[in-house]
Formats: C-alpha cells, structure tokens, sequence
C-alpha cells in the first residue's frame, strides 16, 4: 500500500487534460481520446462527489466547465481523473497528482461547441479514476451539463 496523502487541487488546476485528438478548444496535448470502454484493471478508487455547473454557455467557439471532485484511493494513488464524453466519444484525462485523497479538487473541462456539441443541450460526462498502476475505477460516476 503507498502511504502517499495529499491535496490534488493545484494539480488539476495546474494543468490540462490530455487526449485531444484534434478537436479544437480541448486541453492538453494529442493523445488518449478514443470510447469510454476500457480493458484495464479495475481499481479501488472511489470518487465520492462530483460537482459541475449545471449549464455551460459557448464563448469564442467553445465550452469551458468548472468542475470539482472529491475521492480516495485506500490501494495506490490516484494518477489521473478521467472524463468521457459519449457523444462525441471523446476522452479527457487530467493529471490528479498521484495522491490517495483529495476533497474538493478543481479543475475545467474545456470542449469545443462545434456540432455534435455547440447547443446539445442536456449532455453526458461520464467521471472515473485511474490509479499508479493503470486500475480504472468502476462504475463512472455520470453528470449532465446544459450546453446551450
């Protein structure tokens, strides 16, 4: 078991998501994307609240929602909080500082609002946790947002 306990807001604000794959507005570098299904171990993280903004408004041609999340991971460090989105079948992944707990950490998905997206309305973000050793943690946690 590690013995690793830290804050992860500064590094989820810290830094952008990865996985990309060219659409415009996305964080980070290419990278990830791809569906939400998944082969990798699961792992014994556990998110226990995710806050988003319940409505989101384009601005220059994209979506940016502030989100929060709380979890802890009793077996390794969490390394990444991932976020799906089915409709456009994307994924994101940001950093979570290799840390078992944090409460609150904040961080901001930023999607493009050029179709399917730009006024979808009611849309899916699917939340979970992937740890040091690649574990991913089941089930996602699911949100909607109002993309208007």
């Amino acid at each position: 078991m590690y013995a690793r306990s830290a804050l992860a807001a500064v590094a989820l604000v810290s830094f952008g998501a990865s996985g990309c794959n060219g659409w415009p507005g996305n964080l980070g570098s290419a990278g990830g994307g791809g569906g939400g299904g998944s082969t990798a171990p699961v792992s014994a993280a556990v998110i226990d609240e995710v806050d988003v903004q319940p409505t989101a408004t384009a601005v220059n041609d994209q979506y940016n929602i502030s989100a929060s999340i709380t979890f802890h991971d009793d077996d390794a460090p969490v390394h990444l909080v991932r976020v799906y989105i089915p409709v456009i079948v994307k994924t994101l992944d940001y950093p979570a500082g290799d840390v078992e707990t944090a409460a609150g950490a904040s961080f901001n998905i930023q999607v493009s609002a050029d179709p399917p997206l730009g006024g979808a309305g009611d849309t899916t973000f699917e939340f979970s946790l992937v740890d040091v050793d690649g574990g991913v943690s089941a089930p996602p946690v699911v949100k909607s947002v109002t993309l208007e």
